[in-house]
């Protein structure tokens, strides 16, 4: 997770078309990440409980993924600003 942290900070921070091609270079370790975290769990708990555990790693985590793009939207209508969703890092 540090990789996309880091991509994030640079996209914050870079002024240059480079830090773009070095976003998403350090980006795509988080995709590239997501077979491993299915093979992982499939390694710690089995097939008995490998649907429930995924269903359940999905439901909490599909909740940020909806909801985090909307209420950033609404902080942007309020503020004028994505200060507060970045958490001010800029």
């Amino acid at each position: 997770m540090s990789l996309p942290l880091s991509a994030i900070l640079i996209l914050l921070h870079g002024e240059s078309y480079f830090s773009l091609w070095l976003f998403a270079a350090l980006f795509a370790a988080l995709d590239a990440a997501f077979p491993v975290t299915w093979a992982i769990c499939g390694d710690f708990f089995g097939r008995k409980y490998f649907a429930t555990i995924r269903g359940n790693m999905t439901f909490c985590y599909m909740w940020g993924s909806a909801l985090g793009p909307v209420l950033a939207g609404y902080v942007y209508d309020q503020t004028q600003s994505y200060a507060t969703v970045y958490g001010a890092w800029r």
